[in-house]
């Protein structure tokens, strides 16, 4: 291995320590969840948090914004191919020109999604007030990594470029704005083991949340 692929695994090192330090100060402590026996379908109420309850016409104002919720989607779906085509291409993974091609669409799509919510978060007013160097920072640093993942598959070169790259994102996670990805998933796991246990979600505890309105 080469240089820029240590520097990621040292990088990616960092970023699991700075994880589980991060979780271990977002769980509550022993006993924090209550006493009280289990009365809903806990797993069910884990997928509802985590699926159905993300839906736009569930969340507060994302129904008043589909446009820049349409662009998030993009952007983080972008971001999340963009991860998967790192290990891929650390591992030498070779796959058909087809998929490839697919992918590079896909990528293409979370770029311009980002550079969208770029350019309104730097060109509205409201947006400008309450965004810090931080937001534009983050922005930059995923859009960037999206673009430069599709680079590396039309190009095929750049690869130690997009190592070191995806090193100082994987550094920064923990750190930064970005480091909402990991509670994220905290969060909406909490949540549904909250009030899974409490027969609260899925609101009507007998149906599927697939089935739920």
């Amino acid at each position: 291995m080469t240089g820029p692929h240590w520097f990621l695994i040292a990088c990616f090192a960092v970023l699991a320590v700075g994880t589980r330090y991060l979780i271990s100060q977002a769980f509550p402590r022993e006993g924090a969840g209550g006493l009280a026996e289990s009365r809903g379908d806990v797993p069910r109420a884990v997928l509802y948090s985590l699926i159905s309850a993300m839906m736009p016409w569930k969340k507060e104002t994302a129904n008043r914004h589909i446009v820049s919720y349409a662009l998030g989607i993009t952007l983080h779906i972008g971001i999340f191919l963009s991860f998967l085509w790192l290990v891929l291409i650390f591992f030498n993974v070779e796959l058909p020109q087809a998929l490839i091609a697919l992918s590079a669409i896909v990528l293409a799509l979370g770029a311009f999604g980002g550079l969208l919510l770029l350019i309104r978060r730097l060109t509205t007013s409201q947006m400008r007030y309450l965004s810090t160097p931080d937001d534009y920072f983050s922005s930059l640093l995923t859009t960037g990594f999206i673009i430069l993942t599709l680079m590396v598959l039309r190009s095929g070169g750049l690869k130690a470029a997009l190592f070191i790259y995806a090193g100082i994102l994987f550094l920064y996670i923990p750190v930064g704005k970005l480091r909402h990805a990991i509670y994220f998933a905290l969060a909406r796991v909490y949540l549904g083991l909250f009030y899974g246990r409490r027969d609260v979600w899925p609101a009507d505890g007998r149906k599927s949340w697939r089935t739920r309105p």
